[in-house]
């Protein structure tokens, strides 16, 4: 039985942080607190070294929502695991990303409104790299029902490390050279370069063994010191 006393190995939040000090890039952390359902298996917001964990990063990074894939079927959770991790951090909470990328328009932006969220960066393919809003650039959500701008901005992303896992089916070395690529794209008309990594990626451990320094590889192109 574990007494817990093994160390974590997807607890790669002071690592990140490590390298957020080195390359100095915009970093958040989305987190997911929702109750514990069949597609949100998080650990619960009650517990005291989760929170803690929270508290800690939040000193040196943005914090965001991972609204549940349970809140797309009952909107009224944003709200609800919102006000949680404004609890846990005392900080207005205005930033999120959908889990499993699951949004519904426009039904679903307009909870995040209603839930005081901001900032979205839910818009990108799961199973592809690419721009799903056909731009790299940030842009305002545009509600088509009711003909007028809203204040929420979608922040769309380029890709995300599971996608060539398990989509694509690349080695780390792929790709790397796939994400550089993209930069060249993004540079070329002067975008913003959004990308999504999880915790278990990162820890180099089990089937990720290889990933983290596609991470490092990455930052040390963008910010040319590689």
């Amino acid at each position: 039985a574990s007494l817990g006393l093994s160390p974590d190995p997807y607890d790669v939040f002071e690592w990140v942080l490590d390298k957020k000090r080195a390359f100095d890039f915009e970093l958040i952390f989305f987190y997911l607190l929702g109750d514990y359902e069949m597609n949100d298996k998080n650990v619960s917001h009650r517990s005291a070294s989760f929170r803690s964990l929270i508290k800690h990063v939040n000193d040196y990074a943005v914090s965001g929502l991972h609204p549940s894939y349970a809140s797309t079927k009952d909107f009224s959770k944003i709200v609800v695991e919102r006000n949680r991790l404004q609890e846990i951090t005392h900080m207005a909470v205005t930033k999120s990303r959908q889990h499993f990328l699951k949004f519904s328009l426009a039904q679903g932006y307009r909870a995040l409104l209603h839930a005081d969220i901001s900032d979205d960066y839910s818009m990108a393919y799961a199973s592809t790299p690419g721009f799903r809003s056909g731009t790299c650039t940030p842009h305002h959500f545009f509600d088509l029902d009711l003909n007028r701008v809203t204040t929420l901005t979608i922040h769309p992303f380029a890709f995300m490390e599971a996608t060539f896992k398990y989509y694509e089916r690349t080695s780390p070395e792929q790709a790397l050279e796939e994400m550089k690529a993209i930069v060249e794209t993004v540079k070329r008309v002067e975008g913003t370069l959004y990308s999504t990594w999880h915790n278990d990626s990162l820890s180099n451990h089990g089937e990720w063994e290889g990933w983290q320094s596609v991470f490092t590889g990455l930052l040390s192109y963008v910010s040319g010191k590689s």
